[in-house]
């Protein structure tokens, strides 16, 4: 996975470890991203899902059982919203700890400009103004003048993204698709799916 498929159509989790993930809410984050490149995914929401809250999952492919039922319906009548993540290593400045950054691409396009224009983003922070909620929610990223990072930074472990994000087995989708819990599910011990808790009050297509 990388910046490319933030503009491409391509792309594909199960909980293996205990993370944390950049928390957006209205005010300014500031931070450094750590990786070259992020990593993508699309995934669908199911409404049935954590027994009727709802719940996101990654999307495998042809084998998907949510693509395979979206295919039954005309296009505004399917069950499963899509929506593309890119999830990268990010160092809060505002928590002083490394998280995982996931939102779509009204982020990380910006960010894919300020690759192409400034350079790496490992190089300099990235100051986010967050503004609204749910559906209302904008961000206005801003790159900061360069700065390396420190030795103790460079030192701090990352999370792996390839590890954390294995795509979930055909068996374990249906079972969300039936109400089970992510618990259930996956026997992580988490009831919602990592970095989603928002999902249900935002647009699922950004």
């Amino acid at each position: 996975m990388a910046w490319k498929d933030v503009k491409s159509e391509s792309s594909q989790q199960n909980d293996t470890q205990k993370v944390k993930f950049t928390v957006f809410e209205e005010g300014t984050i500031q931070g450094r991203i750590l990786d070259d490149e992020p990593y993508t995914r699309w995934v669908h929401w199911i409404p049935k899902a954590n027994g009727g809250k709802g719940g996101s999952v990654t999307c495998i492919g042809k084998e998907c059982p949510c693509c395979i039922e979206n295919a039954k319906y005309d296009k505004k009548d399917k069950p499963y919203t899509s929506r593309k993540l890119h999830s990268i290593n990010f160092l809060n400045r505002n928590t002083g700890e490394v998280e995982i950054l996931e939102r779509g691409n009204a982020l990380f396009e910006p960010l894919s400009g300020f690759l192409d224009e400034i350079g790496d983003l490992r190089n300099y922070d990235i100051k986010i103004r967050i503004s609204g909620k749910g559906k209302d929610m904008s961000y206005v990223p801003i790159p900061m003048p360069p700065k390396p990072l420190t030795e103790e930074e460079k030192k701090l472990e990352k999370y792996d993204l390839k590890e954390f994000y294995k795509p979930p087995t055909p068996e374990q989708i249906i079972m969300l698709m039936n109400g089970a819990t992510y618990r259930e599910a996956f026997g992580t011990g988490e009831d919602s799916e990592q970095g989603e808790d928002e999902q249900i009050d935002v647009d699922f297509t950004k």
